[in-house]
């Protein structure tokens, strides 16, 4: 065995089962963290599609086309604005950090 830690086995812990206060701090400070997790985490992950979203209606508009040479074929202007998407919503990831 390692000097640094201690074995979790060799622990003093005694065999009397916790009561209904004891339950409810555990309970406080462990499970209702697990939810707030959980209602955090879902608003972090529907934020992305959320800006994905308004960039794609923003560089769908008829303004971003006229800006784009109406020379370019249509293919040439989808891969324009996907790009233009892409480093948009990279940029704003980065700004959020």
């Amino acid at each position: 065995m390692n000097k640094y830690f201690d074995n979790i086995k060799e622990l003093p812990s005694d065999e009397i089962p916790l009561n209904d206060h004891e339950t409810h701090i555990i309970n406080m400070l462990f499970i209702e963290d697990d939810v707030k997790k959980e209602e955090t985490t879902f608003i972090q992950e529907i934020i992305d599609p959320i800006i994905v979203g308004i960039l794609f209606v923003i560089f769908s508009s008829p303004f971003v086309n006229s800006i784009i040479s109406s020379e370019t074929t249509d293919i040439v202007k989808v891969v324009i604005k996907t790009i233009f998407v892409i480093l948009m919503f990279w940029l704003i990831k980065k700004i959020k950090k």
